[in-house]
């Protein structure tokens, strides 16, 4: 089996690893927030996490 083979093999891998963590995270973003949640629209100061109120 030539290099190229094996690195063909290794991408394919590496991209079965990426949908997999992908489909986990998004079985555990569903399960954590409700749908409200992730399709929310918030205004600036509901969103502002640093306490300055925008000022400055």
């Amino acid at each position: 089996m030539s290099i190229w083979s094996l690195m063909n093999y290794a991408a394919w891998a590496v991209s079965a690893l990426i949908y997999f963590w992908i489909i986990k995270d998004f079985l555990k973003t569903n399960r954590e927030y409700s749908e409200d949640v992730l399709l929310g629209t918030y205004t600036e100061e509901e969103l502002d996490i640093t306490g300055e109120g925008g000022q400055g």
